[in-house]
């Protein structure tokens, strides 16, 4: 049953970005999904060590997280295909490898790394999403 928060979140994300996207740009769904992100960070950061046997301490940041997701991949899929019209496919296959690639990747270092999966959560999210939003402020400076 708790496993239903990251289908429902992201089901619910889907939802409210498909009624977003005609109203606000690409970019400011992924300014949204990096506030979540940071959001979710935050509460895998904290919120297990504060109640450690409890689900919902770690459920709560991961249905934020796939709302953030939701928020984030249509734009980001869109954008990076962008500047390669004439090579879309291309593109598109490149961009399914970074995301299959990063999960394999983000998984043996789980495996490899930590002790156990609630130690590699509480490391790895946080860092992912202070990775993502490290990188977006890079490329937001690299624009101007």
């Amino acid at each position: 049953m708790a496993l239903l928060v990251q289908t429902a979140s992201f089901i619910s994300g889907n939802l409210v970005v498909s009624y977003l996207s005609t109203r606000i740009s690409g970019a400011r769904l992924v300014e949204i999904a990096l506030v979540l992100l940071a959001i979710s960070g935050l509460g895998f950061a904290v919120l297990p060590q504060l109640f450690p046997g409890s689900v919902l301490a770690i459920m709560a940041p991961v249905g934020i997280w796939m709302l953030a997701l939701a928020f984030i991949s249509p734009s980001t899929t869109a954008a990076a295909m962008s500047g390669f019209g004439a090579i879309a496919g291309a593109a598109g296959a490149m961009t399914g490898f970074f995301q299959v690639g990063g999960g394999f990747v983000g998984s043996l270092t789980a495996g490899t790394l930590f002790p156990d999966a609630r130690t590699a959560l509480v490391v790895q999210l946080p860092s992912i999403a202070i990775l993502a939003i490290g990188v977006a402020l890079i490329d937001r400076r690299r624009r101007r």
